[in-house]
């Protein structure tokens, strides 16, 4: 899988700097290895180590540990480093989605409404609940941006993961082959995206499609 061949490629670098750091944290986060991310990152909240991902993704260490926490049943201590994350970071639009998220305390969405659009706001909703197991929140956030922006492909695989994890297999299977045409860049997810054909596969007697995917 890409996210595994990425950690591995991260771990062989033998000079690290904080930056490199929460990098590899978020990549041990996304390959389910939460004690060695949580280990990186508890260093780098201890060490005050502040950064700039230019919106790219949180630029938090709190946010990833709130992950963590999320993951490991620890909703209350998730939703602490979260909120110790944006006295931080005011703004963060990753912490204000993933607490309203876990919350539902509205002057979190109201914060991520003011500062980004309709769009931006949905996707990262959509993000906060897909993770946060609310799949159908997830889906009505990404079906709002697919709506508003047909052609953004990453907001189209978004959209089939959420209906993936909502157990509508078949329109997920067809979102994701739809956003395949728009390019195949990188496929990120792969185990999730897999898991969506072969239950649709086991479904209904497998199409063509789903042959090639799984092939």
């Amino acid at each position: 899988p890409f996210q595994a061949r990425a950690l591995e490629i991260a771990t062989s670098f033998k000079e690290t700097s904080p930056s490199m750091l929460l990098d590899l944290a978020i990549l041990y986060l996304e390959n389910d290895r939460m004690d060695k991310a949580k280990e990186i990152l508890d260093q780098l909240i201890h060490e005050k180590y502040g950064f700039n991902r230019q919106q790219r993704q949180s630029s938090q260490p709190y946010f990833y540990r709130a992950r963590i926490a999320w993951r490991q049943q620890q909703r209350a201590e998730a939703i602490a480093f979260l909120e110790q994350g944006l006295r931080q970071t005011p703004g963060d639009p990753w912490a204000l989605a993933y607490l309203f998220a876990l919350t539902a305390d509205t002057s979190y969405k109201d914060l991520l409404w003011r500062y980004f659009d309709a769009i931006d706001a949905e996707f990262l909703l959509g993000q906060a609940y897909l993770d946060t197991e609310q799949p159908e929140l997830a889906v009505n956030s990404f079906a709002y941006v697919v709506a508003k922006l047909p052609e953004y492909r990453k907001g189209q695989i978004y959209y089939s993961l959420a209906l993936g994890a909502a157990g509508d297999y078949e329109r997920a299977a067809r979102q994701y082959l739809d956003a395949l045409k728009k390019g195949r860049d990188p496929i990120f997810r792969e185990t999730e995206v897999l898991h969506i054909f072969r239950m649709w596969a086991s479904q209904a007697l497998q199409t063509p499609e789903t042959r090639y995917y799984l092939a």
